[in-house]
C-alpha cells in the first residue's frame, strides 16, 4: 500500500490499494503517513486538464466551482469519497507541505508518481485554491508548485470567481484534504461540542491543549518568569502560569501537568492547520511595546532565550528585556499536558558475537518494535547513544566491559514514547589488535615520524592499510592532540582536498592554544606540495 515513505494508496472506499495499483484500477486518495494519528487524506484530481471536474472557481461562478451549493467540495461530501464526509480546502501550508522530491537548484515540487494527473510541470499558471481568503470576500490565495513554467513555487490571489476555463491566463485547481479533527473537553475533561463549554482542545496523540478564551490583554500576556517559572538570576518563580494551573483545587480539564509547549509543538498546532473555531483568542494583540505578539515555548536557543512562535506562524527567539534595567518583555501562551505512556520494555536474549571476522551485539525484539530504527544502542555504560542501524549491530574491534554495551527503544517525543528499559551485554568484548599509539572508539591513530606532501602522506597511510584522519570524522580533537603529543605549533594533513573550488590545496588540523581544537583550513600552509606531518588512522 505505500507509495514511496509517507504515502499510501486508497480506493472509493478508504481501502489500502496495493503499491502497483493505478487510477483506472480504482486508486482515489492518498493516505498521508508523515503525521501519526491525524489521519491525513488528499484527494486525486480526476484529469487535472482544461475543461476537467478538478478545474473549478472558488465561488460565485456560472460553471464549475469548489465551495458554493453543487459544488465540488459538497459532491466529495455527499459521495463521502473515500469513505470520508469532513473533505476541506486546505491551507497554504497543508498545499506546500505536498513539495515533497527535489526539482532542481535545491527546489521542491509535488510528486507526480503520488499525484498523478497534476500537470502543472508541463502547463504553466496551474495554481491550487487554498481557504486563505485575500483583500477581500471575493478573492482567495492559491499556490503553485515548482516548475520548468514557473520558476519558483509561489502565491498568487485571484477573484474567486477565475477558473481559466475561458480567457484567463489561470488555470485553477481544487485538491482537498481530511484529517481527524481535535476534541473540545470542558473543565473536567469531558468531551463537549459547544466551544462555549470547552476549556481545552484534545487532539488524536492524546496532547491536551489549553484554550485562550479572551483577548484580554491583562490576562494574555505575561512576563517570561511568570510563564516558565524561571526568573532573571535563575531562581524559581513558584507563582508561575503551570504551577497555579497544576496545584488549583479544581485542575484545568482534569489534568495536573500542564507545561509550557515546545516550539515544534506549536508550530504543529499551528500548521495542522490550525482550527479557528476551537482557538477563536489565537489572534491577540496588544497596543503596549513591551508586549510581544509571539507565543512562548520551553525550547532554548544557544543564548538561552526562549524560542517561541509568532502569531503568524513564523518561528523566532524572545528574551526577557532588551538590556539589565529595562522594563520586561511579555509574551502570550498556551500551556499543554502531555499523554503519559509506560517506560517500552527491555529488548530481551541479548548475544555477544566476539570473533576475529565479527563483533556485534544483537538481540530479540520488544512486541511492535520491529524495526531496526526503533532502537538506540551504548557501547560506553549510557554515556553516549546511537541510532542502531542492524540487528545484529555491528561494532569495531575494541575492549568493552561487560554491560557497557547496552541498547534500547528510543524515546519518540511526538508520540510521548518514553525511553524504554536496557538490555546489557553480560560478558565482555576483547580486542584482538594492538595499536602502538593511540586508540579512541575502537580506532587506532598514528602520528608519522617525518613530514610529506599530501600526496606522499596518503599513500604512506595506505601502504600501512590505513588513510589519514578525515575532517568529518568526529574524533575529539583534545583527546587527539593529548594522545599523540601533538605539536601545538604544527599543521597536520587531513584526508580531503579543497576540490572543486581550491583543488591544489587540502584541509589541516592545527591546535589554536586561544580557542578549543577544531578542525580548520590551515592558512599558512595548506598546498598540496607543502611538507609537514600527518596520522593516519585504522
Amino acid at each position: 500500500a505505500m507509495e514511496g515513505t509517507h504515502f499510501a494508496k486508497l480506493d472509493l472506499a478508504g481501502h489500502y490499494m496495493p503499491t502497483s495499483a493505478t487510477f483506472q484500477q480504482g486508486w482515489r486518495c492518498v493516505a498521508d503517513l508523515r503525521h501519526e494519528g491525524k489521519s491525513r487524506i488528499w484527494s486525486l484530481m480526476e484529469k487535472g486538464t482544461t475543461g476537467s471536474v478538478d478545474n473549478v472557481a472558488y465561488a460565485d461562478s456560472s460553471g464549475r466551482n469548489l465551495t458554493q451549493a453543487g459544488g465540488l467540495q459538497a459532491l466529495y461530501n455527499s459521495e463521502a469519497i473515500c469513505g470520508f464526509s469532513d473533505w476541506s480546502i486546505p491551507t497554504m501550508d497543508l498545499l506546500k507541505s505536498l513539495a515533497t522530491v527535489d526539482y532542481s537548484n535545491s527546489y521542491t515540487t509535488i510528486d507526480s508518481s503520488v499525484f498523478p494527473h497534476h500537470q502543472g510541470v508541463s502547463t504553466g499558471y496551474y495554481y491550487y485554491w487554498s481557504n486563505q481568503s485575500a483583500s477581500s470576500d471575493s478573492k482567495h490565495t492559491l499556490y503553485q508548485y515548482k516548475s520548468d513554467h514557473s520558476g519558483y513555487g509561489d502565491e498568487t490571489t485571484l477573484s474567486n470567481a477565475v477558473d481559466g476555463f475561458g480567457e484567463e491566463n489561470y488555470l485553477t485547481f481544487a485538491r482537498l484534504y481530511r484529517q481527524k479533527q481535535q476534541q473540545l473537553l470542558d473543565n473536567d475533561g469531558n468531551v463537549v461540542t459547544d466551544i462555549a463549554d470547552a476549556y481545552c482542545a484534545k487532539d488524536q496523540s492524546g496532547l491536551i491543549w489549553q484554550l485562550p478564551k479572551t483577548y484580554d490583554v491583562s490576562s494574555r500576556y505575561q512576563t517570561v518568569a511568570k510563564i516558565t517559572g524561571l526568573n532573571d538570576d535563575g531562581t524559581v518563580e513558584s507563582n508561575n502560569i503551570a504551577n497555579e494551573l497544576n496545584i488549583a483545587p479544581q485542575p484545568l480539564c482534569g489534568k495536573t501537568n500542564w507545561q509550557l509547549p515546545t516550539l515544534a509543538q506549536l508550530q504543529e498546532l499551528y500548521a495542522s492547520p490550525l482550527n479557528h473555531n476551537f482557538f477563536q483568542h489565537w489572534a491577540v494583540t496588544s497596543d503596549d511595546n513591551y508586549d510581544k505578539d509571539h507565543y512562548l515555548a520551553r525550547d532554548l536557543n544557544s543564548s538561552s532565550y526562549n524560542l517561541c512562535l509568532a502569531i503568524s506562524g513564523s518561528d523566532s527567539s524572545c528574551r526577557r528585556k532588551n538590556y539589565n534595567g529595562a522594563p520586561p518583555y511579555q509574551y502570550t501562551y498556551m500551556m499543554i499536558s502531555e499523554p503519559t505512556k509506560p517506560v517500552p520494555a527491555a529488548p530481551t536474549n541479548g548475544v555477544v558475537v566476539d570473533t576475529a571476522d565479527i563483533n556485534s551485539f544483537g538481540w530479540d525484539n520488544v512486541s511492535g518494535f520491529a524495526n531496526p530504527s526503533n532502537y538506540q544502542y551504548t557501547i560506553d555504560g549510557a554515556v553516549n547513544w546511537v541510532d542502531v542501524s542492524a540487528n545484529p549491530q555491528p561494532l569495531r574491534d575494541r575492549n568493552i566491559t561487560a554491560g557497557d554495551v547496552q541498547v534500547r527503544i528510543k524515546a519518540q517525543p511526538l508520540q510521548y514514547l518514553p525511553v524504554g528499559n536496557v538490555l546489557a551485554s553480560v560478558i565482555d568484548f576483547t580486542s584482538l589488535k594492538t595499536c602502538a599509539s593511540y586508540e579512541q572508539d575502537g580506532l587506532c591513530y598514528t602520528l608519522s615520524s617525518t613530514t610529506k606532501n599530501h600526496g606522499d602522506a596518503t599513500a604512506d597511510c595506505q601502504a600501512n592499510g590505513a588513510e589519514l584522519v578525515s575532517k568529518d570524522s568526529g574524533v575529539v580533537i583534545m583527546d587527539l592532540v593529548n594522545g599523540l603529543s601533538l605539536d601545538s605549533n604544527a599543521s597536520y594533513w587531513l584526508k580531503e582536498t579543497q576540490a572543486p573550488s581550491h583543488p591544489n590545496y587540502a584541509y589541516s588540523i592545527r591546535y589554536d592554544s586561544w580557542y578549543t581544537p577544531s578542525w580548520s583550513v590551515d592558512s599558512a600552509s595548506k598546498k598540496l606540495h607543502t611538507e609537514q606531518p600527518f596520522i593516519c588512522v585504522q
